[in-house]
C-alpha cells in the first residue's frame, strides 16, 4: 500500500488523473451542504468523477452554513493544486442545458434556498431527503449529456465509481478509493496561507511534547459524558506522562470541564462558541463570524492530523466513511478528516475491552462508546 501510494504522489501520473482538457466545456457544479467534513469529503470525490467524465468542477460554497451575502467561501479557504476548477459560472450559462432540469434559472441559489422553496414546512418529514433526492444527479452515472450536472451529497461513493473503470493499481476498490481520497487531501487540498500558519504556529510553541489530539462534537446531538473521556484520556497519559493535550471542540462548556482536569497538560488557542449550544455552522451570523469559524475549524483539523494520538467519538452522524477499513461507521468525518490528511502510517486492529496504547509515533482512533473505549492501532 505504502509503495503504490508513493508512486502516485511522485509520478508524473498525478497531473494526468486530475486535469481535464475537455473538446466541449462540460461542468459539474458542487452545491456546498451541511458541515465541514462532509462537503470536503464530497469534493474529493467530485474531482474524481470529474476526472472521469472530462467535465470542470464549479465549486459553490455561498450557502449559509458557513457563508453570508451569496459570498463563495471556499476561495477564502483552500485551493485546489492542478485541478480544472472555477468558482463562478460560465458566462454563457442561461444557454447551456442542465441537469436535474430543476435547477434550469435557479443555478445561482444554494440547496437551502431550493429545499426551503420546495418544501416551505419545516416539520415535512424527511424534507432535506426528499429534497436531495430531487435535486441531485446520480453520481453512479458517467454518462450524463447536459453541459451542466449538478451535484452535493455527503454519502460518498467513490468505490462505486472505481468499480465502472480498470484498475490503476491492481487493488481491490476499496484500497484503491482510499489511494486516492487520501492523496487528494494531501497533495490536492491546499489550506490558504494563513491557515497554514495557524497550524505551524501551534506546534512551534506545543514542540518537543508528544501532542494528544482529542474531538469532542457536544452540540450534534452527542452529548459529552466526561467519565468516559477521562478513562481514555488517564489510560493514555500513563504510558506518554508528558504529553500536551489539544482538544477540538464545538463547547464551551467541553472546554471549561477539561481545563478543570487537565489545566497543565492543556494546548488552547482561540476559539469561537455558538451561544447556549447551537449548530456554529447554522447560526445566523455575519460572513466575518462565520469565516472565522471556518477557518478555526480547519486549522483544528490540520492540527489534529498532526497529532502524536487522535481520540475521537462515535456519531451517527460521522458515516461516510466507505473507503476506510472499519466494519462499522464510528467516527465523525471530522475525526475522519483528520485521518485522510496525517502523513503518518495508521493501523486499525481493533483492541477490545480496555485501552491499550503505546507511545509508537502512530496515529490512533479511539471510540469512546458503553464505557469500553476500542482503539484502532
Amino acid at each position: 500500500m505504502q509503495n503504490v501510494y508513493g508512486m502516485l504522489s511522485t509520478s508524473s501520473l498525478f497531473v494526468a488523473y486530475f486535469m481535464v482538457s475537455p473538446a466541449k466545456r462540460q461542468y459539474l457544479l458542487v452545491k456546498g451542504t451541511h458541515g465541514l467534513g462532509n462537503r470536503l469529503l464530497f469534493l474529493a470525490h467530485a474531482v474524481e468523477y470529474a476526472k472521469m467524465t472530462n467535465r470542470i468542477i464549479i465549486i459553490d460554497w455561498s450557502d449559509n452554513n458557513y457563508s453570508s451575502g451569496g459570498k463563495n467561501i471556499f476561495s477564502y479557504l483552500f485551493d485546489l493544486k492542478d485541478v480544472n476548477y472555477s468558482l463562478d459560472l460560465p458566462s454563457n450559462y442561461k444557454s447551456l442545458s442542465v441537469y436535474p432540469k430543476i435547477w434550469e434559472g435557479n443555478l445561482k441559489k444554494t440547496f437551502d434556498e431550493m429545499k426551503d422553496t420546495m418544501y416551505p414546512n419545516p416539520k415535512t418529514r424527511n424534507r432535506w431527503a426528499k429534497a436531495m433526492k430531487k435535486m441531485f444527479c446520480d453520481m453512479n452515472n458517467l454518462n450524463h449529456e447536459q453541459d451542466i450536472i449538478v451535484m452535493s451529497a455527503h454519502n460518498h461513493k467513490i468505490a462505486n465509481l472505481l468499480r465502472k473503470q480498470k484498475s490503476i493499481f491492481c487493488l481491490s476498490k476499496k484500497n484503491e478509493a482510499r489511494i486516492i481520497v487520501r492523496f487528494f487531501f494531501q497533495k490536492v487540498l491546499i489550506p490558504k496561507k494563513d491557515i497554514r500558519g495557524l497550524v505551524a504556529d501551534f506546534f512551534n510553541n506545543a514542540k518537543p511534547k508528544p501532542v494528544i489530539g482529542i474531538h469532542i462534537r457536544h452540540t450534534a446531538k452527542s452529548c459529552f459524558e466526561s467519565n468516559k473521556w477521562n478513562f481514555a484520556i488517564d489510560a493514555l497519559l500513563r504510558d506518554v506522562p508528558d504529553a500536551k493535550i489539544f482538544l477540538a471542540t464545538d463547547s464551551q462548556y467541553v472546554e471549561d470541564q477539561f481545563q478543570k482536569i487537565y489545566t497543565n497538560k492543556l494546548l488552547l488557542v482561540p476559539r469561537f462558541y455558538a451561544p447556549s449550544n447551537a449548530e456554529i455552522h447554522e447560526l445566523n451570523a455575519d460572513f466575518d463570524t462565520k469565516y472565522q469559524h471556518a477557518k478555526e475549524s480547519i486549522r483544528d483539523i490540520y492540527i489534529l492530523s498532526q497529532c502524536d494520538h487522535l481520540l475521537g467519538q462515535a456519531t451517527k452522524l460521522g458515516d461516510s466513511a466507505s473507503f476506510l477499513p472499519f466494519k462499522k461507521k464510528v467516527h465523525s468525518t471530522f475525526s475522519e478528516m483528520a485521518m485522510l490528511i496525517s502523513k503518518k502510517n495508521i493501523y486499525f486492529w481493533p483492541l477490545l475491552k480496555r485501552v491499550i496504547l503505546k507511545p509508537n509515533g502512530h496515529l490512533h482512533l479511539i471510540k469512546i462508546d458503553n464505557y469500553k473505549p476500542i482503539v484502532f492501532l
